[in-house]
């Protein structure tokens, strides 16, 4: 069930980071970058981060 609740979390992580609402706008736009440009970044890093936690998720369900 640990591992369980820490996919929870880190979905919630990975939500956080593309929604552009609250600290990710104001930051963006103190340094001049586009949502565009955010989202050509973080993407792949979600993507990543995504698949990882599945993988761990598949390990932790057969221990």
């Amino acid at each position: 069930m640990k591992l369980q609740h820490i996919e929870a979390c880190n979905t919630n992580f990975l939500i956080g980071i593309i929604t552009p609402t609250g600290l990710i706008l104001a930051s963006l736009a103190m340094i001049n970058v586009t949502y565009d440009k955010w989202l050509k970044f973080v993407m792949p890093l979600v993507g990543i981060i995504m698949v990882l936690s599945m993988a761990l998720l598949c390990v932790g369900s057969f221990i």
